[in-house]
């Protein structure tokens, strides 16, 4: 199964609530089920250690913050 991830809460050095439970939870999830691929979606430069072993990134264009991302990776 290919999964997609908005992770745009996921900015390094300000990870804060919200933002490290998506980190958390991401590389658990990530770590527990090695045969799907999982694609993270950035909307600005990212670091790498958000990069798990078995994803892919993707990233900067278009803001996630605007309603149409999802006509963008279509």
């Amino acid at each position: 199964m290919r999964i997609a991830v908005n992770t745009r809460l996921l900015l390094k050095d300000k990870l804060e609530g919200i933002g490290w439970y998506t980190y958390e939870t991401l590389s658990r999830i990530v770590k527990s089920h090695p045969e799907h691929e999982f694609y993270f979606l950035f909307d600005r430069p990212y670091s790498k250690e958000f990069i798990f072993e078995k994803c892919k990134s993707f990233g900067d264009k278009p803001s996630f913050k605007a309603p149409y991302f999802m006509v963008y990776l279509v």
